[in-house]
Parts: structure tokens; C-alpha cells; sequence
């Protein structure tokens, strides 16, 4: 019995790791049979620890695109050749926080070409439903301020990081909704509403996914 892979998109703020675990709580309690795998990317395994020491480090989002794109790469095959696929073969409802449309819309704002990323993930299958969960970066930007108000003053770093910047995340939502627009299995979910607002939207995607009624 062959699996499905459900993806959860958007730039950084957007509210879709939340969602992410409310639809692992739904599905899970929705049915014993199900059998659910939930990660994320980048992987802490060997490329993916190295992609979190770049992002940690630098504070230009357009410097060390190529060197990005290519741990990405090869976190994500690994990451599909290791975990996802074999969970998939098995019968799984794998959920990953980001894949490698994540890459289609941050390398493309670093200013890589489409072209470029693409066959850096050759090899690497389309999702069965991808989640897109879309916000103004100036949105974005907000909530992330307010989170780091709530966890302290020692968070401020957070808002440095290369992929938090205002300019960049706009350019990197835009590029997602462009690649949204050329996949039939992406569903563009508005995330300016409160979570449970855009969890009866999200539910509403599940249940006609899975055919619950």
C-alpha cells in the first residue's frame, strides 16, 4: 500500500508549523488506521546540520546561494532515500514541515535560476498535496516580532537570521505563489485569519483529500 506525503509551505512567520501539528492531532485521533510520520527540513542528519550552521551565521540573504541550494540538495535526497520514501512504502501519512518547493522559492529570491534549482532536485517526486500557507511578509514580520517579545530579549538574534528580512520574504512569498500556480496539488491557504480561523480551512483540504466526510 503506497502512502501519501502531505507538505506544509510558506515563509518563515506564517503560521503553518501550528497547522502542521493540528493536522497530525486531527488525523491521528480521525482514524487508527492511520499510520503517521512527521518531519521536517532542513533534517538535523549530516547535510541538514550543516545548512542550519549557514543560516545561524549569516545575515546577507542573497550571499552563499549556491552553497545553500546545494546542501538543501542533497539534505533532501537523503532525507527522501532514508525517511520519506521507505515510510511511504510502508502505507505512511508522512507530514514534512517544508520540501523542495521551499527551495523553488527561497533559492529563486537568493537569485538562482528556477531552472537551476530544479535539477539540483531531480530524483526527488512531487507531494500528493501541498499546504501554501500565504502571508504579507510585513504580517510575517509582525508575529515574529511579538514571538520574540514572548520568549525574551536573548531571541532578538532570531530577526537577524538571513531569511527574515522584510524585502526578502516578500520576494520569497510571491515566488511561492508562482509556483503554486503551476501545480495542481498546491492549495493556497490564507493565513491573515486567527489559527482556528485557517485550521476550518485546512480541515476542509484534509477532508476532501482523504475523503472523510
Amino acid at each position: 500500500m503506497s502512502g501519501k506525503l502531505l507538505v506544509f509551505e510558506g515563509t518563515d512567520g506564517c503560521g503553518k508549523t501550528t497547522q502542521f501539528l493540528k493536522t497530525a492531532e486531527y488525523l491521528f485521533k480521525k482514524s487508527k488506521k492511520n499510520y503517521l510520520l512527521l518531519t521536517r527540513e532542513p533534517t538535523l542528519r549530516k547535510y541538514g546540520t550543516q545548512v542550519r550552521e549557514i543560516l545561524k551565521c549569516q545575515t546577507d540573504p542573497l550571499k552563499d546561494a549556491e552553497k545553500c541550494l546545494e546542501l538543501f540538495a542533497a539534505d533532501r535526497k537523503d532525507h527522501w532515500q532514508n525517511l520519506i520514501k521507505p515510510a511511504l512504502d510502508e502505507g505512511a501519512i508522512v507530514l514534512c514541515d517544508r520540501f523542495k518547493y521551499s527551495a523553488f522559492a527561497y533559492q529563486q529570491a537568493q537569485g538562482l535560476s528556477l531552472e537551476k534549482i530544479v535539477k539540483a532536485h531531480e530524483g526527488i517526486p512531487e507531494a500528493d498535496l501541498i499546504l501554501l500557507f500565504d502571508l504579507p511578509a510585513s504580517e510575517a514580520m509582525h508575529r515574529m516580532g511579538k514571538d520574540i517579545v514572548r520568549l525574551g530579549v536573548e531571541h532578538k538574534k532570531f530577526l537577524n537570521e538571513k531569511f527574515e528580512q522584510e524585502e526578502f520574504l516578500e520576494k520569497v512569498r510571491n515566488n511561492f505563489l508562482s509556483v503554486a500556480k503551476t501545480h495542481s496539488n498546491f492549495k493556497v491557504i490564507d493565513s491573515m485569519p486567527g489559527i482556528e480561523q485557517v485550521w476550518e480551512k485546512v480541515q476542509k483540504e484534509l477532508d476532501e483529500f482523504f475523503g472523510y466526510s
